[in-house]
């Protein structure tokens, strides 16, 4: 025990563990060996009340007693800031060392300082007139320790206008506690401002102003603080300060985000991008919002496009990674383009198209990567206005075909329908494909009188077709929403006689993500004239099965994607199987796009999959090789084989 007092206590401790291992293990060899049982809780005892003894020893009552003490200080200091903080008017308590020990948040907003007051002096926050308040109390002798000033006193503002507070300034004396720090005086004088702002009426004038040049949702500045700002780069006259660089970045698929986590958490993400872009700025630079998803950074000086590319991957990297929201993990990636201004007779707006240019190359290469802008570029945006003027032109000189697809029932071989495909046959550069043109289409809303058109023509057509084959016609989302299908619909099969019951109408969902009351309604009214509605490209998307169950669907045809896999690949054949036993038991029928294999075709039947389409069983064709298919080899068009 003597020897354990002279040691840390946890050498003695360790030792005590070791003396308790040692006398146990040598009272078991010893029964062992003799037979003789020796009694070793009396040693255990008595080590274990020396080991109690040593750590009694370590414990020093008056520091235990400090450290309550403190804990409850600490507790009704927080208590009290607390209080202090969340109260609504100006708060800022001082005391005669001129520091700051505690302030409400709405003090530190008046003055500016939102990440508050608190640990700073006053001479270095407050306003000289409140400081000059302040010395005044403080420089009365001490045995007035009891004082109040109140006024009102007007600071200065930038741009000549002044802020008008009403304040109360009170002086008090606090006794030091008994077992507090010695080096402490036995009282202390503390003073606490109070103060608010009368001056609402021109605080909300600053704020029409801010609101003008900023951005409301992020607080970044808007695009007219940006253009403002480039076009006082451009016009400097010194040609090292006048160069500079834009970065325009957005985000890939923020519509996504909108559409299925709805737009207060679009808006959330939007502002946690802002703050992460922002953070990245370096020196001198400046990020505004263009507006939606879309965002522009200006970055100066000699180096300024090398500042711009680096500031640019930054931004591309930082931005994927994950945000959480509102409880959900959002993962989106950003595109980014580059341009630089060095001209002085450049305009603002030519320069923000350039780097438009360059993020539109960006996304169109895949998206979540940054592009530099170079003058080749701008040829693929004039070649698109050419595209739009050309699209408008070949609809009047009637240089779109519709061609046929076959479409074949896989139990029999038997050719049950055909898919209408559009065809631009362009005067110079022949034949056009619809990926190429359909998107233009949409945008520059040509779709609504094109889409009227095939769907007339492939149902004129169809009549002349055995009454057994049925035709399918694609429908652009953006021609469903903006035109009225129900009406165009019944206009095409009562111009061409079609029965409503041979017309299926292929739609995507990205026509569900509108999620619209118009477009339930308008797909209840078609099925009630007979009319099918296949759903296109199934397993592309979010492939949600709620709606097959809320919109009134009769056909799947599912994507070419999962039918180039089969029947080697285990992952697409347990998916067709999947989706072939959902849609038998909802009485739906299933066609698989892209056949182009025997073997494809037999493991189709074999999932009972409905329908076949692909080259299989013959490319698009025109209208009158159609016919003559149909009059030919209608029955079998390809044989299957076991």
């Amino acid at each position: 025990a003597f020897s354990a007092r002279r040691r840390k206590w946890f050498v003695s401790i360790a030792a005590i563990a070791v003396a308790v291992l040692i006398l146990e293990t040598a009272a078991t060899a010893l029964q062992a060996a003799t037979a003789i049982a020796v009694n070793t809780a009396p040693w255990h005892l008595a080590l274990a009340l020396l080991a109690v003894t040593v750590l009694v020893g370590e414990i020093n009552f008056r520091q235990l007693l400090q450290v309550v003490w403190r804990m409850r200080a600490r507790n009704a200091q927080a208590l009290l800031a607390q209080v202090v903080a969340d109260n609504f008017a100006g708060i800022v308590v001082i005391d005669d060392r001129e520091r700051i020990r505690a302030s409400s948040h709405a003090a530190a907003r008046m003055l500016g300082y939102p990440h508050g007051l608190a640990g700073s002096t006053m001479s270095r926050v407050l306003p000289p007139p409140l400081v000059a308040k302040v010395h005044e109390l403080f420089g009365r002798p001490e045995r007035e320790n009891q004082g109040r000033i109140e006024g009102i006193v007007e600071l200065p503002r930038e741009g000549g206008e002044t802020r008008v507070l009403e304040y109360v300034v009170t002086l008090s004396r606090v006794d030091r506690p008994a077992a507090a720090d010695r080096r402490d005086p036995k009282t202390r004088r503390i003073a606490c401002l109070t103060f608010t702002d009368v001056t609402e009426k021109r605080a909300a004038e600053a704020q029409i102003e801010r609101m003008a040049r900023f951005d409301t949702l992020t607080e970044l500045p808007n695009r007219n603080y940006l253009v403002e700002e480039l076009r006082t780069v451009l016009a400097n006259g010194d040609p090292i300060r006048r160069l500079c660089a834009i970065v325009c970045f957005d985000l890939d698929g923020f519509k996504n985000v909108n559409d299925t986590l709805g737009h207060n958490n679009g808006d959330l993400l939007l502002r946690e991008v802002a703050a992460r872009a922002a953070s990245l700025l370096p020196s001198g630079a400046l990020v505004a919002r263009l507006g939606g998803d879309e965002f522009a950074a200006i970055l100066r000086g000699k180096d300024a496009d090398r500042l711009a590319i680096s500031y640019a991957e930054r931004v591309v990297r930082n931005i994927s990674e994950p945000f959480q929201i509102n409880g959900h993990q959002i993962i989106i990636a950003a595109s980014a383009g580059v341009a630089l201004a060095d001209s002085k007779d450049a305009a603002p707006d030519d320069v923000l198209k350039r780097a438009d240019v360059a993020l539109y190359r960006a996304k169109s290469s895949g998206g979540n990567g940054l592009v530099t802008f170079e003058p080749q570029m701008l040829e693929p945006v004039a070649k698109r206005q050419r595209l739009e003027v050309e699209l408008w032109q070949a609809f009047e000189r009637k240089e779109f075909e519709v061609w046929y697809q076959p479409q074949v029932n896989l139990a029999d071989g038997r050719m049950t329908g055909v898919e209408a495909l559009l065809r631009w046959r362009h005067p110079q550069r022949g034949a056009v494909l619809p990926d190429e043109f359909i998107p233009v289409a949409e945008a520059n809303g040509l779709i609504e009188r094109l889409g009227q058109w095939v769907l007339e023509t492939a149902c004129l057509e169809a009549t002349n077709w055995p009454a057994r084959i049925r035709l399918s016609v694609n429908v652009s989302s953006v021609q469903f929403s903006r035109s009225d299908m129900v009406k165009v619909v019944s206009r095409a099969l009562v111009m061409s006689g079609l029965a409503p019951s041979r017309l299926d109408l292929e739609i995507t969902e990205s026509l569900f993500l509108q999620a619209s009351e118009k477009v339930h309604s308008d797909l209840g009214e078609l099925r009630s004239l007979g009319v099918g509605i296949a759903l296109d490209d199934f397993g592309t998307g979010y492939s949600s099965l709620s709606y097959i169950n809320k919109f009134p669907i009769n056909k799947i045809k599912l994507d070419k994607s999962f039918v180039s896999g089969l029947p080697t690949k285990a992952g697409a054949a347990a998916i067709v199987r999947a989706v072939s036993a959902l849609a038998k038991d909802l009485g739906i029928r299933l066609n698989a796009e892209g056949v182009e294999t025997q073997e494809q075709a037999v493991f189709l039947r074999l999932l009972s999959v409905d329908e076949g389409q692909g080259f299989l069983y013959g490319h698009a064709q025109s209208a009158a090789d159609t016919v003559r298919l149909l009059t030919g080899r209608d029955r079998v068009v390809v044989p299957l084989r076991a």
